[in-house]
C-alpha cells in the first residue's frame, strides 16, 4: 500500500508495508507482563521462533538480529498464541551477506572479531536463538541483567570469548528446572549447543533444533497429561527421535559404535513394550520388563558420562560442574520414572512379593530413551557435512539489486492505474528522479523503459506516445536491448520524432537482431547484408547446437562437402549431416541423406520434432519440399511432435507469397487443417510456444496470433474450420474460437477476413458460455473492451492501435454484433457494450469510437449492483478518467442519474477523486451542489468523509452547507467524524473546523436525530482506561477549545443528563481533556440533572471500579490483563480527584458506601474479580 506522509501543502507520497497485528506485542513484554510461565508455554514458543528462523534459512536469509523483543505474539485460532520472527533490519542473504549490525548481547562472539567467516553466518541466528531461549526459559530475564550497568558488555563479551556462558546458562536451565519432573538432557543439550564459541560446534541447522524441542515438547506434555490416552504424540516423536540419532556424530571407536546400538536396541524394545502395554499390537512380544530396566539403569549414566567426556576442559571452562549437576539431574529422573536396583533384585529372591513391586511403566522407559537424544554429540559443522545432512530442498531466495528494485510498469499497469492517484504520481516522479539523478546506466535505462510505460498507460502522467518514445529512444542509447528491440519494432514509426543516425541506428538493430528480433533480422538483411550474414551464421550456429550438434562437428561437415562429393561421402554421421542440411538450408544434401536412409524421415528429435517439422519451424521452403516429395515421405506430414505441433501450425514461417504453395503441399500430403497443438504467444523475439498443456490451437489459431492475413485466407480457402473452438468439461474456462482470438488481438484485416464467412458471421451475435456448463454468457465484442492497456496495445498493434481497434469494432457491428449485450446472465440480465468499456477501465479511445458506432444507445445503461448501480458515468468518474468522462458528457449521459442509492454523480464525484474537473462541469451542466430533498447525505458530506479537500472547498465555495444534516443519516458530518474519534477523522475535523462560519452559525451545537449536542459533548465517549486509547479525543479537544471557548460553551449541558463536557471526560476518566477543560476556565461544579458534579462521578469510579466498561469484555480468567485494567483506572482516577481537588471541585450527591471506613483506599484486583464474577452469573 502507500502512505500519504505530506500535507496539503507537500504531498509525499511513500510505501508502506501492512504487516499483520500482533495481539500480544513482542515476546519481552508478553513475558514481563506475566505469561508464559509454563515449561509446555515456553516450548511452544521456542519451536515457533525455530520454525520461522528455519524457514528464513531455507530461503538463504540469516535475520542477524534474534532476540525476544524481535519475536511478536499472536491470537491463534487453535492454540492460545503464535510466535512470529519481526524486524528484518540486519537480515542479509547468506550468498555474499555481510553483517551489517546487531543487539551486542545477543550476538555471536565471532561477529565482534576480525576473522569472521561468511559461511557460519547461520550460526549467527542459532546463537542469538540459544540466548533467546535461555531468555524465554527464565520468564523472561535476560541473562545480562544481573550484570553491572558500567561494565555488562565488557562481561558480556568475556563470558561468551571464554565460552563460559555456553556451560553457566545450560547450569542455570538445570538449576531452574531442579523442582520439576521431566528428563531435561535433551533441552540442556540445545542450550549447551548452540551457545558454543566455536560456530563449527554449534548445530548445523534450525531443523536439528527443531527436532530436539520436539522430542522435549513430547515428553513434557506426556507428564503433564497432555498426551492421548494411547501416547499418541509420544509415540508419533519417535521418527524425530530416530532422525536425531542417524544425523548425530558417527561413532569413532568400537565402544562408541557399541553404546549406539545399544541405544537403537533399547529404543525398539521399550516402543514396543509401549505398543504392547496399549494393546497396539496383535502379537504380544515376549519382552522382559525388568531386564529391560536393569538394562537402562546401566546404560543412562555410560551415555551420559561418554557425551561429556568429548569436551575438552580447557575450551569449556565450568564443564565439570555443568556435568555434575546434570549426572544428578539424570539419577533423579532415573529414580523418578524407573523402579529402583533395590526394588528389581527382590523379584529373583522373592517371588512372592512380586504383586507388591513397582511395576516398569513403558510411558516411563519411552520418556527416558527419548531423552538420550541429549546425550549424543553432534557432528562439527562443517560446509560439506551441512550440504550432505541438510533437509530443505528449497532454493535460496533470489535477491533484488540495483536497478530490479525499479518496478515493472507494463507488468502492472492495471493494478497500478486503480491505485490513488497521488500514489501513481509519486511513482512517476520516483522513475524520473532516478533516470535524471542515477550514476549507474542500467538503473537510468531501466527507468527510461518504465517512464515510457507510464506515459502510454496514464500512470502518474498523462498519456503522450511521443514522451514515450522519446524515453525509448533515451534507454536506447543507453545501452539497452530491450529498449532498441522496441525502438526498431515500434516506436520508429511515431512521427513528428528524432531519429538516431545511421551508425547507431545501425548498432541498434544488429543488437536486437542478435537478441532474436525478427523486424530487426528482416531489416539487417535488407540494409546492412553483411551484418546480417554475421548474425544469420551465429542464430544457425546456436540452433544446430540446440539439436546436439557442435561448432566443431558443423565445420568438418561443411569442409567434407567442399572437398567431396555428396556421393563420396561417409553416412556414419548420416542423422547430423541431415540436421544440418536443414538448418543450413541446403535441400540437395537433405534429398542424399533421405535416399541413404529412409527412416530418418521420421527421426525424433527434442519435444518429438521430425526433420520435416525443424525445416516447417525454420521456414526452409524448399527443404521442406525436398522431404515432401521424397519417395519416403509417407504420413510426415501428418506427424505432430508431443505438443501437437504439425508442419502446417509452422506456416507463418514461410513468406507471404509462399503461403498458398506450402500450405497446399501439406495437405496434399495428409496434413490436417484442424489439427489441436499447443498456445503460442508473439513476443519482439518472436513466437513463444506455451507450455501450458492444453493443445486447443489449430494452424488458422497460430496464424491469427502472428497477425499473417495470407495464411489466414489461405487455410480458410483450403478447408479449415472458421469456428473450431474446443470443447470444455464442466466449470472448465471457454477456450477462444479464431474470431475471438482475432478479436482479443484486435487485428482488423483478420478479423474483417473471418467475417466473410457466414458461419463465422453468425457467431458475431451468439452468446458463449464463459464457463463450461456456466450461466455467464459474453460476446466476441467483449474481448474488444476487455481492457488490454495501451501499452499492450501499442506493442501488439503497432503506433496506429487505435484506429485498429476501432475497425475491430466496426466489423464486428457491422456483422450484428449487439452492443446492448456483450455480457448476460441468462436471457434478461445484459451489460451493454458501453459499461463494459467503463467497467474494464478502458482507455477513453474506445469509448469515443464505441460511442460512435453505436455505444451511445445504451449510455445510461447499469448491471445490477456493479457500481452500486451507477451508469457508465459514474465509471469513468470513479476511474478518474477525464477523457472517457467527457466522452460520455458529451454523447449524452444523464447526468441527472442516480445509482442504487439514490446517489447522484455529483455525489460519486465527491467520493472518488479529489479532482475538481469532474464537480465543476456536474455543476456547470446544472446539478444542485446541495441535494434538493432533505434524505440523502450531501457532495460536500461525501468529499470530506472520503478526505477529498480539494472537492470538499470547492463545493463549499459554490454554496454547499458545511452543517447539513441529512435525514436518512440524522447527523452532520462534523458530527459524524467526531463519534468517529480516529486519526483519520481528526484531519477532516481540522479542515471543518478552518472553514468559515456562515448562514448564522458556529457549528457548536450538533443536531443528531431528534436531539442537539455541543461538539465537546459529541467528541468525549468512553473508549478506555489506557492512555493511547484516549489519545485522539484529547487532540480532537485541543483543536475545538481553540475555536469553541466562551465560558458558556465550555459550561454547556447539552449532553448526556445535561452533563457538562468537562463531568463527561471525569466519569470517562478521560485525565487530559478534564485537564484542558479546567485549564480553559470550565466550572467543575455544575451539576447534572441528578445533581451530581464532576467530583461526584470520580468519587464513584474510586468506589466502585468493577462497573466501568472496560471490563464488560475483560476475560475474567486472564487475571493479568483484568490487574493491568484495574490500575489503569485507578490511577486515572487518583489523578482526576486530585486535578479537581486543586481547582476546588465540590461535591454535591456523593454518599459513600458503607464499608468504606472499615476498607478504605482503591479497589483490590481480589474484590473487582469477585464482584465481576458475582455480575456475570446473574
Amino acid at each position: 500500500m502507500y502512505h500519504d506522509t505530506g500535507n496539503k501543502e507537500g504531498i509525499r507520497v511513500v510505501p508502506a508495508l501492512v504487516l499483520e497485528y500482533a495481539e500480544y506485542g513482542n515476546l519481552k513484554s508478553y513475558q514481563e507482563a506475566g505469561y508464559a510461565h509454563s515449561l509446555h508455554e515456553k516450548l511452544d514458543i521456542a519451536i515457533d521462533a525455530a520454525r520461522g528462523l528455519e524457514g528464513l534459512h531455507e530461503a538463504g536469509i540469516v535475520h542477524g538480529d534474534v532476540k525476544p523483543s524481535n519475536l511478536l505474539v499472536f491470537k491463534h485460532p487453535t492454540k492460545k498464541t503464535i510466535v512470529k520472527i519481526s524486524d528484518f533490519g540486519f537480515a542479509m542473504p547468506m550468498q555474499g551477506g555481510q553483517l551489517i549490525g546487531s543487539t551486542e548481547v545477543y550476538r555471536a562472539p565471532e561477529a565482534k572479531t576480525a576473522d569472521f567467516n561468511s559461511r557460519y553466518l547461520r550460526q549467527q541466528d542459532i546463537y542469538s536463538f540459544g540466548l533467546t531461549l535461555l531468555t524465554v526459559l527464565g520468564d523472561g530475564v535476560a541473562y545480562h541483567s544481573t550484570l553491572p550497568d558500567g561494565d555488562k558488555l565488557e562481561n558480556v563479551w568475556k563470558l561468551k570469548k571464554s565460552n563460559l556462558i555456553a556451560s553457566l546458562a545450560t547450569f542455570n536451565v538445570l538449576h531452574r528446572l531442579r523442582r520439576e519432573n521431566y528428563p531435561l538432557m535433551t533441552l540442556a543439550k540445545v542450550i549447551l549447543t548452540c551457545l558454543q564459541f566455536s560456530p563449527e560446534k554449534r548445530f548445523s541447522s534450525m531443523s536439528k533444533i527443531i527436532d530436539h524441542l520436539e522430542v522435549t515438547k513430547s515428553m513434557v506434555n506426556s507428564l503433564d497429561g497432555h498426551d492421548a490416552p494411547d501416547a499418541g504424540a509420544l509415540r508419533a516423536a519417535l521418527p524425530t527421535f530416530e532422525s536425531i540419532v542417524y544425523r548425530a556424530k558417527i561413532p569413532a571407536s568400537d565402544e562408541e559404535r557399541s553404546e549406539r546400538m545399544i541405544l537403537k536396541g533399547l529404543t525398539t524394545l521399550v516402543f514396543a513394550y509401549l505398543r504392547q502395554e496399549l494393546g497396539l499390537q496383535d502379537t504380544p512380544a515376549n519382552i522382559d520388563p525388568w531386564q529391560m530396566c536393569n538394562m537402562m539403569t546401566h546404560f543412562l549414566p555410560k551415555a551420559h558420562e561418554r557425551y561429556y567426556s568429548s569436551f575438552i576442559l580447557d575450551e569449556s571452562p565450568f564443564i565439570a560442574a555443568l556435568q555434575g549437576i546434570s549426572k544428578s539431574r539424570l539419577e533423579k529422573t532415573i529414580s523418578e520414572l524407573l523402579p529402583t536396583i533395590s526394588q528389581l533384585l527382590p523379584r529373583e529372591a522373592n517371588p512372592s512379593e512380586t504383586s507388591e513391586a513397582q511395576p516398569v511403566s513403558a510411558v516411563n522407559a519411552c520418556l527416558l530413551i527419548l531423552d538420550c537424544a541429549g546425550l549424543l554429540n553432534e557432528p562439527f559443522n562443517t560446509v560439506l557435512f551441512s550440504a550432505v545432512t541438510s533437509k530443505s530442498n528449497v532454493e535460496p531466495m533470489q535477491l533484488f539489486k540495483d536497478e530490479d528494485f525499479i518496478p515493472d510498469i507494463k507488468k502492472s499497469s492495471n493494478i497500478l492505474q486503480k491505485s490513488p492517484k497521488p500514489a501513481r504520481v509519486a511513482l512517476f516522479n520516483s522513475l524520473k528522479t532516478i533516470f535524471e539523478t542515477s550514476t549507474n546506466q542500467n538503473e537510468r535505462a531501466q527507468a527510461a523503459i518504465n517512464l515510457a510505460s507510464a506515459y502510454m498507460d496514464d500512470i502518474g502522467i498523462k498519456y503522450d506516445l511521443k514522451s514515450a518514445a522519446y524515453y525509448i529512444r533515451q534507454a536506447a542509447q543507453l545501452g539497452s536491448e530491450k529498449a532498441r528491440t522496441l525502438y526498431i519494432s515500434v516506436f520508429s514509426h511515431v512521427p513528428g520524432q528524432e531519429t538516431p543516425d545511421e551508425e547507431t541506428l545501425r548498432t541498434w538493430v544488429v543488437d536486437s537482431a542478435q537478441a532474436g528480433n525478427p523486424v530487426a533480422l528482416q531489416r539487417l538483411k535488407e540494409d546492412w547484408p553483411s551484418d546480417w550474414q554475421q548474425v544469420n551464421q551465429k542464430v544457425q550456429l546456436d540452433e544446430l547446437t540446440h539439436l546436439g550438434i557442435n561448432a566443431s562437428v558443423s565445420e568438418d561437415l561443411s569442409s567434407m562437402l567442399e572437398a567431396l562429393s555428396l556421393n563420396e561421402v561417409e553416412f556414419s554421421h548420416s542423422r547430423d549431416l541431415l540436421l544440418w542440411s536443414i538448418v543450413m538450408d541446403k535441400p540437395d544434401v537433405t534429398a542424399t541423406c533421405l535416399d541413404q536412409s529412409h527412416g530418418l524421415i521420421e527421426l525424433a528429435l527434442q519435444n518429438d520434432e521430425t526433420p520435416l517439422l525443424l525445416a516447417a519451424r525454420l521456414g526452409r521452403k524448399h527443404v521442406l519440399e525436398t522431404i515432401l516429395q521424397h519417395p519416403g515421405c509417407g504420413s510426415a506430414a501428418q506427424i505432430a511432435d508431443e505438443r501437437g505441433i504439425t508442419p502446417l501450425h509452422w506456416l507463418c514461417s514461410f513468406e507471404d507469397e509462399d503461403h498458398e504453395i506450402i500450405a497446399k503441399l501439406l495437405v496434399s500430403k495428409g496434413a490436417d487443417l484442424n489439427s489441436p497443438a499447443c498456445t503460442i504467444s508473439r513476443t519482439q523475439y518472436g513466437i513463444k510456444v506455451n507450455e501450458d498443456g492444453l493443445m486447443v490451437q489449430t494452424p488458422l489459431h497460430w496464424a491469427i496470433t502472428q497477425k499473417r492475413l495470407s495464411a489466414v485466407d489461405t487455410l480458410i480457402k483450403l478447408g479449415a474450420d472458421p469456428t473450431f473452438c474446443m470443447e470444455v468439461e464442466e466449470r472448465e474456462g471457454s477456450h477462444l474460437s479464431p474470431l475471438e482470438l482475432a478479436c482479443g488481438l484486435c487485428y482488423s484485416p483478420v478479423v474483417e477476413r473471418l467475417l466473410q464467412e457466414p458461419t463465422v458471421q453468425k457467431e458475431a451475435s451468439k452468446p458463449k458460455p464463459m464457463v463450461g456448463g456456466g450461466e455467464l454468457m459474453y460476446l466476441p465484442l467483449f474481448h474488444v473492451i476487455s481492457g488490454t492497456p495501451r501499452w499492450q496495445r501499442l506493442l501488439t498493434l503497432g503506433v496506429d492501435f487505435e484506429s485498429e481497434t476501432k475497425k475491430t469494432m466496426k466489423a464486428l457491428i457491422e456483422n450484428g454484433a449487439p452492443t446492448d449485450a456483450v455480457l448476460q446472465l441468462g436471457s434478461n440480465v445484459k451489460m451493454a457494450a458501453v459499461f463494459a468499456t467503463a467497467y474494464h477501465q478502458c482507455t477513453a479511445d474506445l469509448m469515443v469510437s464505441g460511442l460512435e458506432l453505436g455505444f451511445a444507445n445504451q449510455i445510461n445503461a447499469t448491471f445490477g449492483r456493479m457500481s452500486s448501480g451507477g451508469s457508465a458515468l459514474f465509471l469513468a468518474i470513479t476511474h478518474g478518467d477525464r477523457d472517457m468522462f467527457k466522452a460520455l458528457v458529451d454523447a449524452g449521459a444523464d447526468v441527472n442519474a442516480v445509482d442504487a442509492d439514490g446517489l447522484n454523480a455529483l455525489h460519486r464525484a465527491a467520493k472518488e477523486t479529489d479532482d475538481v474537473y469532474f464537480a465543476k462541469t456536474l455543476l456547470d451542466k446544472g446539478l444542485s451542489v446541495d441535494p434538493i430533498t432533505p434524505e440523502p447525505f450531501s457532495a460536500f458530506y461525501a468529499a470530506t468523509y472520503s478526505g477529498n479537500f480539494t472537492v470538499s472547498q470547492y463545493l463549499f465555495d459554490n454554496g454547499a452547507d458545511r452543517d447539513r444534516v441529512p435525514t436518512s443519516m440524522k447527523r452532520s458530518i462534523m458530527s459524524d467524524m467526531l463519534s468517529t474519534g480516529t486519526r483519520n477523522a481528526l484531519y477532516r475535523v481540522k479542515f471543518l473546523l478552518s472553514l468559515p462560519d456562515r448562514n448564522g452559525s458556529d457549528g457548536f451545537m450538533v443536531k443528531v436525530g431528534d436531539e442537539t449536542f455541543s461538539l465537546f459533548h459529541f467528541t468525549i465517549k468512553y473508549v478506555g482506561e489506557f492512555a493511547g486509547d484516549n489519545e485522539v479525543t484529547g487532540i480532537i479537544i485541543v483543536e475545538l477549545i481553540r475555536k469553541y471557548n466562551s465560558q458558556e460553551q465550555l459550561d454547556n449541558t447539552a449532553g448526556p443528563h445535561k452533563m457538562t463536557a468537562l463531568a463527561v471526560a471525569a466519569e470517562a476518566g478521560n485525565y487530559f481533556v478534564v485537564r484542558r477543560l479546567l485549564e480553559y476556565g470550565a466550572n467543575p461544579n455544575i451539576p447534572d440533572q441528578y445533581g451530581r458534579t464532576a467530583l461526584d462521578l470520580v468519587y464513584k469510579r474510586y468506589c466502585f471500579p468493577e462497573k466501568l466498561p472496560a471490563f464488560e469484555e475483560a476475560d475474567l480468567d486472564d487475571e493479568k490483563m483484568v490487574n493491568k485494567i484495574l490500575n489503569a483506572a485507578n490511577e486515572n482516577t487518583t489523578e482526576l480527584m486530585s486535578l479537581l481537588k486543586a481547582h476546588n471541585a465540590e461535591t454535591r450527591s456523593w454518599s459513600a458506601p458503607l464499608w468504606i471506613d472499615a476498607d478504605s483506599g482503591l479497589r483490590s484486583l481480589d474484590w473487582v474479580l469477585y464482584r465481576l464474577r458475582e455480575d456475570r452469573k446473574s
